[in-house]
């Protein structure tokens, strides 16, 4: 068992509730897909939307850590990762509304 396996209490994946697996894999697709249009020479989105969209995505990846840690009662997973999402998703309406 690994050392994150052991933060989120589960021996395997198959062993976590399917709503939080398919919450981190459309999050890591979306990681991968704004990333992706950072990085593209065409401006798919202005730079401070993509920016933005990537930090909604890591606080939506994040809460969903931190209520999975609720759920189960792991109350270290839910305050190692409840606080950075706030400040994630603090950060992106800062962006989107101040800049």
């Amino acid at each position: 068992m690994n050392e994150y396996s052991r933060v989120l209490g589960v021996e395997k994946e198959k062993d976590r509730r399917m709503v939080f697996r398919i919450i981190d894999y459309l999050c890591y697709a979306l990681f991968v897909l704004t990333l992706t249009a950072f990085f593209l020479p065409v401006n798919v989105f202005p730079e401070i939307v993509t920016g933005t969209i990537f930090i909604w995505t890591l606080a939506i990846y994040l809460g969903s850590k931190a209520i999975e840690g609720l759920v189960d009662k792991k109350m270290r997973m839910a305050l190692f990762f409840g606080p950075t999402a706030i400040l994630c998703l603090g950060l992106g309406i800062f962006l989107l509304v101040l800049l």
